[in-house]
């Protein structure tokens, strides 16, 4: 870092080698005992790592959605990607591959390289194999059933709360409190599915999660990649793995 650059100024990142990839690595804003503040970035893996300055990334299809802030913030910090240089595509659904993919880059879970076959739509080579492979060993995913992921199928809200709540889990700072009675003020409560009605409960205590209007949830709405890149930002803020 440059002598008196800020720390929201800046990015950690791992290169390796071996892949000649660039990716973001989560970093928690320190004290010291004399009251020095620092950043600290986890290392996992082997490589390089090092704090750069954040990236100059706009999206022409951005300029003036309500979500502009976050997503370019997030592409700036190499956690997520536009569907080509200058197009995000806010208002696309984000598929589970997708997701999978942000979520893994978010928390600095690398991809695998080999895939275990465990479900019969995720194969080798395929975009998001290794994404989905480091997730599901991660336990941040899991399939729509024991044979299938569904990869190219919409996230929905309850899913990606799920989802959610396991990377608190992850990041070692799960949710402290129910929001159960907040939750119950939605009129669309009682749809949550059961798997996810303590996690909805979890991201909405926490302001992850917003209804999408003051009176309804919406649990089985499909998750938009601007939305996505949203609760992601929030989430990090959560666990203060970014700034």
């Amino acid at each position: 870092m440059s002598a008196g650059q800020r720390f929201d100024e800046v990015v950690g990142v791992l290169y390796q080698p071996t892949t000649q990839s660039v990716t973001f690595v989560p970093s928690k804003q320190t004290k010291r005992a004399n009251g020095a503040q620092e950043l600290m970035m986890q290392t996992r893996y082997d490589g390089y790592y090092a704090f750069v300055k954040k990236g100059n990334v706009s999206f022409l299809d951005m300029a003036e959605h309500w979500a502009k802030a976050d997503v370019e913030d997030m592409a700036q910090q190499l956690i997520i990607q536009g569907v080509s240089e200058k197009r995000f595509s806010p208002d696309d659904f984000i598929t589970r591959g997708e997701f999978t993919a942000f979520l893994t880059s978010a928390l600095g879970v690398q991809p695998q390289e080999q895939i275990s076959e465990q479900f019969i739509d995720v194969h080798q080579g395929m975009f998001y194999a290794g994404a989905i492979e480091a997730a599901v060993q991660a336990g941040l995913m899991q399939g729509v059933s024991l044979e299938r992921f569904s990869p190219n199928e919409p996230m929905t809200r309850e899913q990606m709360a799920v989802m959610i709540v396991k990377s608190m889990h992850f990041a070692g700072k799960p949710p402290v409190e129910s929001g159960s009675q907040k939750l119950r003020s939605y009129l669309d409560h009682e749809k949550i599915s059961a798997w996810a009605k303590e996690a909805m409960s979890d991201t909405v205590q926490t302001g992850i999660l917003n209804g999408v209007s003051e009176t309804f949830i919406a649990p089985k709405d499909n998750v938009t990649r601007a939305q996505a890149a949203v609760m992601l930002k929030r989430l990090l803020l959560y666990v203060e793995y970014t700034r």
